[in-house]
């Protein structure tokens, strides 16, 4: 789910700064849709990008692809121009798939890697990603404008938050549903 794609998202960005990387390829990041398409979306479509870079060098920059600067990977097919990348490309670096980096943040979190610190995690880096990682603009108002409506029951005639509210995230993952 949403969180596992986070997971790998963060360990994405703790392995970049360890190896002193700068940038993180916008196009190749992106996020799946269990419950609606089964598509890929791109990270830019949820997450607030200008944002994010504001953050540039406490956290690597999140750029577009211009090919003859990463020639090494087809940014028109979205896909590799080398055989094996994880050894060979050099233009962008390549990390692995998020089984790998899911692995990596776990180790991570359990401090039994050297990117954590004194066994621990980096506590500092992580309220930087939690501050710099929004939602887009649009998201953020359509937020708002349902804040407002549930605050002032059902009514968006009010710009004040009336009462509190509480909010329900229920889920129910493919894998629980039983169709007979």
């Amino acid at each position: 789910g949403l969180c596992n794609q986070l997971m790998t998202f963060q360990m994405l960005v703790i392995t970049t700064l360890r190896k002193k990387h700068t940038q993180i390829l916008l196009p190749t990041l992106h996020l799946k849709d269990l419950f609606g398409t089964n598509e890929k979306l791109p990270f830019s479509l949820l997450f607030d990008v200008l944002h994010w870079n504001s953050f540039y060098p406490a956290l690597p920059r999140l750029v577009s692809c211009q090919q003859e600067l990463f020639p090494d990977w087809n940014c028109r097919q979205r896909q590799w121009n080398v055989d094996n990348p994880e050894e060979n490309a050099t233009r962008p670096y390549a990390f692995g798939r998020q089984p790998k980096l899911q692995l990596w943040y776990h180790r991570y979190s359990a401090g039994r890697t050297n990117y954590s610190i004194n066994r621990e995690r980096d506590h500092a880096l992580e309220t930087v990603l939690a501050r710099a990682l929004r939602p887009t603009p649009e998201i953020r108002q359509f937020i708002k404008e349902k804040m407002l409506q549930i605050s002032n029951n059902g009514s968006s005639t009010s710009s004040e938050y009336v009462e509190p509210y509480m909010a329900l995230h229920a889920r129910v993952e493919p894998d629980m549903q039983d169709h007979y």
